[in-house]
C-alpha cells in the first residue's frame, strides 16, 4: 500500500482534517509536509496520522493546522542527520551538537499544536556512543557514590531537539507520547500562550542532554498533568539567546507533574541571560530515575547576570536526591560584556517533603550580592547517607564563576541546609532529621541577615562567623 492523504469533509468549526495512511515508502516526510501545507493554504485544520509506522526527517508546522496522531501512530526521526532542517549560528544553549534543528519544527507560527494518543519517537540511540576513555568527572563522582550514566556516553552530530517551537504563539502540546530524544526532548524557544498538557516523556538515561521540556524566555505558559522519565533535567526553565530570541520568562504555571530525572527535576538555569518572574511549580513528584539518585530536587540558579524574582513552590515531594533544593547565585557571566551578578529574591517554598536525601541543601547568593526574602515553610527534610568528616569544609568555597559538579554540594559544613549571604530567611515549621553517624548540625548559617526562625525542628544548627 502506497502513503495515502484523504481529505474529509469540512466539521462543524469549517476546518478539514487531511487523513495520512502510513505506506511502505522508505521515508515520509514529502507526504507529511505537503498535507501541512496544504492544510495551511486553506486556512487551517488537522493533519491526522492514522495508526502505522511513519518516519522522517524535518517536519515544519504552518500557522493554525494541528498535526494529530492517533492511537498506534508512531511517527521516527530518521537516523539521517543531513535530513533535518540545518539552521546555523546556534547560540546561548550548552548543548553540544550540530546545526540540524528538530524532527518537528516550527518558526514564527501562530496557534499550532500536536496532539493524540500516538507516538513521537526521536532514534536517539542512533546519535550517541560509549565513550573509550572516561569523562574526567568520572572518577570523582564514583568516588562520591553518585554517578550520571551519560557521562559514560558521548554525542554523534545529531538534531538538537525533537520538538523545536522558535517564536511562536498559541501553541498546545497534549495527551501524545515523546520518546528517545537525540538531545533535548521539546525545546520552547521565546513561545508564548503555551499548553503542554498530558504528556508522557520517556528519556534514554545514558543519552547526553536528553532534558525533557524546556522552557526557553516563555511567557504565559501552563504545564499541567506531565509523567517525564529521562536521563537531564526533567523541566528546565532557561533564557538562552539562541539565534537571537533572547526573551524574559514569566508568568509560568507547572502542577500536578512526576518528574524522574538523573540530574535536576525541576530547575531554572544555568543559562540565564534575562530575568524569570511569576514562577509557580505546584502539586508534584520528584523522584529518582530508575537506580540513579536524582542530582538536584529543586535548582534555581542565576548565573549570567539575570534574576529570579516572585517564585512560588508548593505541596511538592523530593525522594531520593543528593541535593534536594539547590538555590545559588554565581557569576559566569555567559552573554555578558562585562561581568555582573544578577539577583534571586522573594522565593517561596512551602509544603514541601523531602525524603531520603543523599546529600546537602544550599541557599547561597554572593558576598555583597546576597539573596534576598527566602521563605520556607513547612518543610520537612530526612537525611539518610553520611560524609566523611575530611571531606567537609567549614570555609567552603564561593566558587563564584565555576560550575561545579553538583556531588560538591555533599560536603557542606550541615547535612540540611547550609545557608549563606541571605538578606531575609524565613524558617517557619522546618523540621530536619538527621543520618546515621552524620556529626555536622542540621542548619549552618553564615552571612544570614534578617533571621525569621519559628517552630524549627532540628537536631542542632550553628551561625558561623559571617563575611565582612
Amino acid at each position: 500500500m502506497r502513503t495515502s492523504i484523504v481529505e474529509s469533509p469540512p466539521n462543524l468549526q469549517g476546518g478539514r482534517d487531511l487523513v495520512v495512511r502510513a505506506g511502505a515508502t522508505e521515508t515520509h516526510t514529502g507526504i507529511i509536509q505537503a498535507a501541512i501545507d496544504k492544510c495551511a493554504a486553506a486556512g487551517g485544520g488537522r493533519v491526522v496520522l492514522t495508526p502505522g509506522d511513519y518516519c522522517a526527517g524535518t517536519i515544519i508546522l504552518r500557522s493554525r493546522v494541528t498535526l494529530h496522531l492517533e492511537k498506534g501512530a508512531i511517527l521516527s526521526g530518521t537516523s539521517d542527520v543531513s535530513a533535518y532542517l540545518q539552521k546555523t549560528s546556534q547560540q546561548g544553549a550548552r548543548i553540544v551538537g550540530g546545526s540540524a534543528t528538530a524532527l518537528l519544527f516550527a518558526e514564527n507560527a501562530d496557534n499550532i499544536a500536536i496532539t493524540g494518543e500516538g507516538i513521537v519517537n526521536g532514534n536517539g540511540s542512533f546519535f550517541w556512543e560509549k565513550l573509550e576513555t572516561p569523562h574526567p568527572w568520572v572518577e570523582e563522582a564514583r568516588r562520591f557514590g553518585k554517578w550520571v550514566p551519560a557521562f559514560d556516553y558521548k554525542a554523534k552530530p545529531r538534531p538538537r531537539a525533537l520538538i523545536l517551537f522558535a517564536n511562536c504563539s498559541n501553541v498546545r502540546l497534549e495527551g501524545f507520547r515523546i520518546q528517545n530524544s537525540p538531545a533535548w526532548t521539546i525545546h520552547l524557544l521565546a513561545c508564548s500562550s503555551v499548553v503542554v498538557r498530558s504528556i508522557v516523556l520517556r528519556g534514554v538515561l545514558h543519552g547526553c542532554n536528553t532534558d525533557g521540556l524546556d522552557l526557553d524566555g516563555c511567557s504565559d505558559v501552563l504545564v499541567e498533568d506531565c509523567d517525564i522519565f529521562t536521563g537531564d533535567d526533567a523541566i528546565c526553565l532557561k533564557n538562552t539567546n539562541t539565534w537571537g530570541l533572547k526573551r524574559r520568562s514569566h508568568d509560568i504555571i507547572v502542577r500536578r507533574c512526576r518528574l524522574r530525572s538523573t540530574t535536576h527535576g525541576f530547575t531554572v538555569g544555568t543559562e540565564t541571560q534575562d530575568d524569570f518572574e511569576d514562577i509557580s511549580f505546584t502539586d508534584s513528584q520528584i523522584e529518582q530515575a530508575g537506580e540513579y539518585h536524582t542530582l538536584t530536587g529543586i535548582g534555581l540558579s542565576i548565573l549570567d547576570g539575570g534574576a529570579i524574582r516572585r517564585m512560588h513552590i508548593a505541596n511538592v515531594s523530593i525522594s531520593d536526591a543528593v541535593g534536594a533544593i539547590q538555590i545559588r547565585l554565581g557569576n559566569e557571566g555567559r552573554g555578558q560584556s562585562v561581568k555582573v551578578p544578577g539577583e534571586i529574591r522573594d522565593i517561596t517554598l512551602e509544603n514541601v517533603t523531602i525524603r531520603r536525601a543523599h546529600g546537602n541543601s544550599l541557599i547561597a547568593g554572593l558576598l555583597h550580592h546576597p539573596l534576598q526574602n527566602i521563605i520556607l515553610r513547612n518543610i520537612s527534610l530526612e537525611f539518610v547517607d553520611f560524609a566523611n568528616p575530611a571531606n567537609i569544609s567549614a570555609g567552603f568555597p564561593e566558587m563564584e564563576s565555576e560550575f561545579p559538579p553538583n556531588t560538591t554540594w555533599r560536603f557542606l559544613p550541615a547535612f540540611g541546609f547550609y545557608c549563606r549571604h541571605v538578606d531575609g530567611l524565613e524558617l517557619t515549621n522546618v523540621t530536619i532529621l538527621p543520618g546515621a553517624q552524620d556529626d555536622r548540625p542540621a542548619l549552618a548559617l553564615k552571612d544570614v541577615r534578617s533571621l525569621h526562625c519559628e517552630s524549627f525542628d532540628a537536631a542542632e544548627y550553628i551561625r558561623l562567623p559571617g563575611e565582612e
